[in-house]
């Protein structure tokens, strides 16, 4: 591959993590990330090595994942979209595609990640909302879980948020801008923007909001939580099937088609799910 012919691919990728062990391709077992380089292999005749803005967990989804990759194929950008949705599984698919500079790294150029947690709250569970969203009975105190997801606002130690022991011998401060908790009917919604996020943060931080909500916690627990403090626990790290990607916002320019703006464009993955609804109660960065 000469330098004269490379191109850079960034693809906008949406996908049920039902099936997948996660993003990041494992020795063993069914992974996004797999499914995408073996569809475009099947696509462009050979091998191409692809990396994404975010590895998800097992089970947990994705709206806006940003998965790039390097060829010399002289496909135009948007018939990747077409192309390898014919390819891929069902339950993955590529909703944009843009061509971007060579050095693109959807992780390391990213600026902020949404991740939204979803909670299923009413009396009894669904069998369509299973496998989509986390089921809590008892209804929950939103005022309480928005007033707690103030402490969490700004540069902070996530050390006791994180739920994997080879990270803490990493940095583990990250900087949290927002945190929004509202409802749309039975559907509560925590969406949490970050400028990066450690394993299983965004799902023990909507744990810990959620034992706030259930009264299970003092939301004046979060502080002494975040500075190891506390004499309770945070958490816990609610399931994964709950958790969605929703984008990754990139600097002016880098790749337009990705963050709320791309978000909008592509349409509502759930009617009235794009922001706040009735009986909302929520904070965030002003």
């Amino acid at each position: 591959m000469t330098l004269e012919t490379r191109r850079r691919i960034a693809l906008i990728v949406e996908y049920d993590g039902t099936r997948y062990r996660g993003f990041q391709t494992q020795s063993k077992g069914l992974t996004v990330q797999g499914e995408m380089e073996r569809a475009l292999q099947e696509l462009l005749g050979k091998y191409v090595k692809t990396h994404g803005a975010g590895r998800t967990d097992r089970g947990a989804h994705a709206w806006g994942q940003v998965v790039a990759f390097t060829t010399n194929a002289g496909l135009p950008a948007a018939t990747y979209s077409r192309a390898l949705n014919v390819a891929l599984p069902h339950d993955i698919r590529v909703g944009a595609a843009a061509e971007v500079a060579l050095d693109f790294d959807p992780r390391r150029h990213a600026r902020q990640r949404l991740y939204r947690y979803l909670v299923l709250n009413q009396p009894a569970p669904s069998a369509l909302w299973g496998r989509f969203a986390h089921h809590v009975r008892a209804e929950l105190d939103l005022a309480e879980m928005a007033s707690a997801a103030e402490a969490f606002r700004g540069v902070r130690d996530y050390r006791a948020f994180c739920g994997t022991p080879s990270s803490l011998r990493r940095d583990t401060v990250r900087e949290v801008f927002s945190v929004r908790v509202w409802r749309q009917g039975p559907l509560v919604a925590i969406d949490m923007t970050g400028n990066a996020f450690l394993p299983q943060q965004a799902r023990r931080m909507a744990g810990t909001l959620v034992r706030i909500g259930q009264g299970r916690l003092s939301g004046s627990s979060v502080p002494s939580l975040l500075d190891g403090t506390a004499e309770v626990s945070g958490g816990p790290a609610l399931p994964a099937h709950g958790l969605y990607l929703m984008y990754v916002v990139y600097p002016e320019g880098v790749l337009d088609i990705s963050g709320p703006q791309g978000l909008q464009e592509r349409g509502d993955p759930w009617p009235g799910l794009l922001g706040p609804g009735q009986g909302e109660s929520s904070w965030q960065q002003t």
